[in-house]
């Protein structure tokens, strides 16, 4: 190695495929060469980190991201992966310590608050995750989809009645945050409507269209609920902007064609339907729905 500096990554190639084969010794012996030539480095002491959480060597691994953080102190990902060690393991006095240290380097970094609003919701204290998390879905540089997985995650495990407040403003502040992302305007939607706010809901659903046209199943929400209010001329519009995107979906016809019904236009009624039926496709159910309607005309 000495001799052949330039064959490093020859080296470091031999130990991942130790790895990989279970011989982790011996990789952690070639790592420990390459270390000694060229100085501790993230990709050798994180894979030095996994092999040793493997392990159950949870002391030496500790020490691995101590290293980096000794070598790069102003690299926030390194004090992140330490307190998130300390978290999978319970040493709270630990964790925070360390979290405390990230806020000093990188108040502003979306993915601190988030674990930090992961190591509160461990201790079972979710009032102080929530507002964790406001600050966290607060910025924008911040993936949206890593936020509405988080929140997700969230929502699954809390208690939605008592939390239900915080989780609608939660997501008020993604929609400020992110108002032109057609997803989170479904989403918002949707939960307007576990709110029983129906009304309010059909507006994030067009705007969630608006931004993002082929949508299927977002076109299918928005159009049952205009069904369920008897919002039938606007169900009628809409369904015809639908069709424009998916003509070959039957449901869009059917839906098209009850609400003709509802006022009466017969004959468009009666059209509607039998463009539905020419594009059913092995959908007995859908096919009895049809011809139910049709027969009702």
């Amino acid at each position: 190695m000495k001799s052949h500096p330039e064959h490093f990554n020859l080296y470091y190639d031999l130990a991942i495929l130790l790895t990989n084969n279970g011989q982790t010794k011996e990789a952690i012996k070639i790592y420990n060469k390459i270390e000694k030539q060229i100085g501790v480095s993230s990709q050798v002491s994180i894979n030095k980190e996994r092999i040793f959480l493997y392990e159950g060597d949870l002391e030496a691994a500790i020490k691995e991201l101590k290293k980096l953080i000794k070598k790069f102190p102003k690299e926030s990902k390194y004090y992140g992966m330490l307190a998130d060690l300390y978290l999978s393991q319970k040493d709270y006095k630990k964790a925070r310590k360390i979290y405390d240290k990230l806020l000093e380097i990188d108040n502003n970094n979306g993915l601190v608050h988030l674990s930090l609003s992961e190591f509160y919701r461990a201790q079972n204290k979710d009032e102080k995750a929530i507002e964790e998390l406001k600050i966290a879905f607060k910025n924008k540089d911040l993936d949206i989809n890593l936020k509405l997985n988080i929140f997700a995650s969230f929502l699954s495990v809390s208690d939605e009645n008592k939390m239900e407040k915080e989780f609608l403003n939660l997501l008020e502040i993604l929609l400020e945050t992110h108002s032109e992302n057609a997803r989170i305007n479904t989403v918002y939607a949707e939960f307007l409507i576990r709110e029983k706010k129906e009304e309010e809901a059909i507006k994030y659903f067009k705007k969630a269209l608006k931004l993002k046209k082929d949508e299927f199943m977002v076109w299918r929400e928005l159009l049952f609920l205009e069904n369920r209010l008897e919002k039938y001329k606007m169900l009628i519009t809409d369904c015809e902007e639908a069709i424009t995107y998916f003509p070959n979906q039957a449901v869009l016809y059917l839906l098209k064609g009850f609400a003709e019904s509802r006022l009466n236009k017969n004959e468009a009624s009666i059209k509607s339907f039998e463009n539905g039926v020419s594009v059913l496709i092995d959908e007995d159910e859908l096919s009895i729905q049809f011809y139910t309607y049709m027969g009702d005309v």
